[in-house]
């Protein structure tokens, strides 16, 4: 599983975009050694923390893995440390 894959350096990145698909804004950050489940879960929180920043309530967030969107959704559980699934 994905979740289980460790890399020494992980960074992450997004973009937010309004309802026409137009650039609004977009967000990086190095979080050092962790997992590839963990990253794509803090590139989530951290659009999510943008976009509220802006202003914006109602988001529609877009993911590769299966995986985040469970675990977001609540339907898997997991042995990540992020509290902010939960």
């Amino acid at each position: 599983m994905a979740k289980d894959v460790w890399n020494q350096k992980c960074n992450f990145w997004g973009s937010i975009r309004d309802e026409n698909g137009g650039w609004i804004s977009e967000y990086n950050r190095y979080l050092g050694k962790c997992s590839i489940f963990d990253i794509k879960l803090w590139g989530v929180l951290e659009g999510l923390k943008l976009s509220q920043s802006r202003g914006h309530d109602k988001i529609i967030i877009q993911s590769d893995s299966l995986e985040v969107v469970k675990a977001i959704q609540g339907n898997i559980s997991t042995t990540s440390n992020l509290a902010f699934v939960r």
